[in-house]
């Protein structure tokens, strides 16, 4: 038997609300499928698992709050299915499982609602809060959609049934929309971030650095790619730059890891997190998995699933973890030079100023050339200046011969 826990989708998560489950006891489950949806103060995220088993139970009741950690779903190995029966969808909490981590009563579980009965507690309607808010969107009363959740909760599945014909491709985008109706809950996302960058200054001891380089090459390249593609295929600058980075992160540990339990773990794969401003504030950081392989064009097909998914609130528990290492970019709008702070449990982020127009010396001559300011925040626990610099350095120099980088690398052996 194995508990699932509620998960972290971040250093800044402490609890998540549960708006529905994608299972219910009996299932069997394969590695990569979503069993829940979870809102944080990130908006809601569907939880991925990459365990296979049956479930025996579901711990955590709709519209229930529960820390980080918290048990919220049972398995049991497929070999006990002949001789085990799974449990009620709707068992309730233990104290240990209560909603915000605070203990239920005593009496709890004789509380529980019976099967097939409507689940009302707390005020709490038969339909999970993220169902609630597409229906009220779309002006769906929701006594005309029969529900097919634990106790007949209407779930957003049953919405969508209900709506197959008359919905359009963008309604395709709120399958997972905060359970707020309104977007995210901006105030406390920014909590979130403010707890985060509070406990990284006190706890990291930042050094940071900073280098012009020359986009001309990229941009050059960028030009002549765009040419051959359609408008919708073009690539951004950005795609280059995030190839760049990782490429170079692959040949220097020390920036590409995490600090846990007072000790250093760097990592051979660059799985690179990629802030993403959302539309009235606040920030996501997806990550790109194994970027170092990637060339320009496939990065910035990982880059537009990133952003769409993020700004339309439909990403999964595993986009959002395993990051080595994160880039900050402020865009073409943005400030020309940027020093973040690190987003722990790393120990390095990559922060690019808006490109600019700039005084240049090339071959020995003053002209104006493309620039961008690239700094690197890093982990005096773990590099040195001396370190640092050399990585800026190397990413300059591997800007300088863009061509490679629309070129996939060979994953080793």
């Amino acid at each position: 038997m194995k508990t699932i826990p509620m998960p972290s989708f971040g250093a800044d998560m402490a609890e998540g609300t549960l708006i529905e489950w994608q299972v219910k006891p009996g299932d069997r489950l394969s590695r990569g499928q979503v069993v829940a949806v979870i809102e944080t103060n990130k908006g809601a995220i569907e939880l991925d698992l990459f365990e296979e088993g049956i479930v025996d139970a579901c711990l955590l009741g709709l519209g229930q709050t529960a820390r980080v950690g918290t048990p919220i779903l049972r398995l049991r190995d497929p070999a006990e299915a002949a001789s085990a029966t799974p449990q009620d969808a709707s068992v309730p909490v233990s104290p240990q499982t209560a909603p915000a981590g605070e203990a239920l009563p005593a009496h709890a579980e004789a509380a529980a609602p019976a099967p097939g009965a409507p689940l009302r507690h707390a005020g709490f309607l038969p339909a999970s809060p993220a169902a609630r808010a597409w229906a009220t969107t779309l002006g769906l009363p929701l006594a005309s959609i029969h529900g097919s959740g634990p106790d007949g909760a209407i779930l957003l599945r049953d919405i969508e049934a209900s709506q197959a014909e008359a919905r359009a491709k963008s309604a395709e985008r709120l399958v997972t929309a905060p359970a707020s109706g309104g977007g995210l809950d901006m105030a406390a996302m920014r909590a979130a971030i403010s707890a985060t960058v509070s406990r990284a200054k006190k706890e990291i001891p930042h050094y940071y650095l900073s280098l012009d380089v020359c986009l001309g090459a990229v941009q050059d390249q960028l030009t002549a790619g765009n040419a051959q593609r359609a408008v919708e295929d073009r690539l951004l600058l950005a795609a280059p730059l995030l190839c760049a980075i990782a490429r170079t992160l692959s040949r220097h540990p020390e920036l590409n890891g995490s600090w846990r339990d007072d000790q250093y773990q760097g990592c051979q794969e660059v799985n690179l997190a990629n802030a993403i401003s959302l539309r009235g504030g606040g920030l996501l950081m997806p990550v790109i998995p194994q970027a170092q392989q990637l060339d320009a064009p496939g990065m910035m097909a990982w880059l537009n699933r990133l952003v769409d998914k993020a700004r339309h609130g439909n990403l999964r528990h595993s986009e959002l973890n395993g990051a080595t290492c994160t880039v900050s970019n402020l865009g073409e709008r943005g400030a020309d030079r940027l020093l973040a702070v690190i987003y722990p449990p790393q120990v390095a982020i990559l922060g690019l100023g808006r490109p600019r127009q700039a005084p240049w010396v090339l071959n020995g001559q003053l002209t104006v050339a493309p620039v961008i300011t690239i700094s690197l925040s890093a982990d005096h626990r773990v590099s040195d200046g001396h370190q640092g610099a050399l990585f800026l350095h190397e990413l300059d120099k591997l800007l300088q011969q863009p061509e490679v980088l629309w070129t996939p690398l060979t994953p080793s052996p």
